[in-house]
């Protein structure tokens, strides 16, 4: 349920989250921009290693973030940000898109 409530705090950060666990708040969200969501989810730490990534052609825009979690266990790791999670590759295999 935690990754579900995450993944739509960072889905929607225009939305005010509350999310309550065993009676107690596991965090309480205001509207805000991505980067400040990323901010209160993450901490200011992991947020400033981040990569902002934007990339356009007639056909679709994608932007987002890179850079990895300094917590993950698996090289394949991701943070889920906005609609979507990045995938992190292991540094001896490439991947395509």
């Amino acid at each position: 349920m935690y990754e579900a409530v995450h993944r739509a705090a960072l889905s929607h950060p225009e939305i005010a989250f509350q999310f309550i666990a065993d009676d107690e708040t596991v965090f309480s969200l205001k509207p805000t921009t991505l980067d400040q969501r990323l901010i209160d989810l993450f901490g200011e730490r992991v947020v400033g290693s981040l990569i902002p990534v934007e990339e356009g052609t007639d056909v679709v825009v994608m932007n987002g973030y890179i850079g990895s979690h300094p917590s993950a266990k698996d090289p394949r790791a991701s943070i889920p940000l906005s609609q979507s999670s990045v995938y992190h590759p292991p540094h001896d295999q490439s991947c395509g898109l």
